[in-house]
């Protein structure tokens, strides 16, 4: 649990929330290189958002975390936290160090969809535990980068996604809720 200690200590130094982190993963979460921490021993460029995407929707995927910071430029740099955990995929991207960013206004956009990543979590336990029929894996892209959106990938390895003007956690959290609560 080193590497999630280490994690959570850099991240409170930067006034920044930590994410819940499954607990299955935690002892695999160890610092993969400066200020990107995983359960995976490869980790792809975090801000190549969509090769993850493609990598959840085409093959089979184990689970695992990854929260780093990566970017370019004088103002495109972001936090990002992936996560696969069973039937549920996050990625978050979040804009953070960059030259010109609102530090407040940033931790403050953390905290908000790291609480929600949480509430994902806890309702997906909730799903699996009480058995409920579930259309397939829920993907979540929660970004600043690419378009908010989510959506079920079903077992004809489709995904019909839903755009979202601003925030695809809270519409992704209903619609998995709603599976908890009407089906059985």
């Amino acid at each position: 649990m080193k590497g999630l200690r280490d994690m959570t200590s850099t991240l409170r130094r930067h006034r920044l929330p930590s994410p819940q982190v499954p607990e299955p993963l935690q002892p695999h979460v160890l610092r993969r290189r400066d200020w990107v921490w995983g359960s995976r021993v490869d980790v792809p460029r975090l801000y190549d958002l969509e090769s993850y995407i493609i990598e959840t929707t085409d093959t089979p995927v184990e689970d695992f975390f990854l929260l780093g910071h990566d970017g370019y430029g004088t103002n495109s740099w972001f936090l990002h936290c992936y996560l696969q955990h069973g039937p549920l995929s996050v990625f978050i991207q979040t804009p953070w160090g960059g030259a010109y960013a609102d530090a407040a206004r940033v931790i403050d956009a953390v905290q908000r969809r790291f609480v929600l990543l949480e509430r994902l979590l806890v309702a997906m336990d909730q799903a699996l535990i009480g058995g409920h029929s579930l259309p397939g894996r829920l993907i979540v892209q929660q970004s600043s980068v690419e378009s908010p959106r989510w959506g079920w990938l079903t077992g004809d390895q489709t995904v019909t996604w839903q755009e979202e003007f601003a925030n695809a956690m809270t519409p992704a959290l209903e619609s998995l809720q709603s599976h908890t609560l009407h089906r059985s």
